[in-house]
């Protein structure tokens, strides 16, 4: 046998070991390309949700640190309260309700899985003088609690990619396909005066 260098020609099983290992590479790099892409997803997907409940929580905290006179006040889907508009520290005609209403699967369609807010509530009427804002989407559970000392609120937000699933298990959030967040947040109400 002459050695490799001297010989003009490359065998058959030369080329077909060349060409093996050229398709294992391909593979290998395709592979690894792939994997980035999909995990580079999921993490955008998850780091969207997380700005939405997170905004929500933001929010909330810029306009509960002003509450003033009057409980909070809540039912299944909405939280109520008074806050000093005029910020002078008392319960004036400048101070208004305002309130953050959870649009859940049952709203009309293009209305749900979001948090909304009224920058000026009627009591009377149970409803909003003005248009209902969107703070979040896409947010799958919005809870709250109040402490039975009301010093402090307690909101709880789940958010998903994609919360619309028919069976209302919720088993499809947290997926990779589908991830979800959850935050929760204990505001601290500021004493109240009249």
């Amino acid at each position: 046998m002459k050695p490799f260098l001297s010989r003009r020609a490359v065998t058959l099983i030369e080329l077909l070991l060349a060409l093996v290992l050229f398709v294992v590479m391909a593979v290998g790099i395709f592979s690894i390309d792939s994997f980035g892409r999909y995990n580079i997803l999921t993490m955008d997907r998850r780091i969207r949700i997380q700005h939405q409940a997170s905004d929500i929580i933001e929010h909330m905290s810029k306009k509960v640190v002003n509450t003033i006179s009057r409980p909070v006040r809540m039912d299944a889907t909405s939280i109520r309260f008074y806050i000093d508009q005029d910020l002078d520290g008392t319960s004036s005609s400048g101070d208004a309700w305002v309130a953050y209403r959870y649009r859940n699967g049952t709203a009309p369609s293009g209305q749900r899985y979001r948090v909304e807010y009224c920058s000026n509530y009627n009591t009377t009427s149970s409803g909003c003088n003005v248009d209902w804002a969107v703070v979040g989407k896409n947010i799958l559970i919005f809870t709250a609690a109040i402490e039975p000392s009301d010093t402090y609120l307690t909101v709880n937000i789940t958010g998903c990619w994609d919360p619309s699933e028919p069976d209302k298990t919720y088993k499809h959030c947290g997926t990779a396909d589908n991830p979800g967040v959850n935050m929760t947040s204990r505001f601290n109400l500021p004493s109240t005066t009249q």
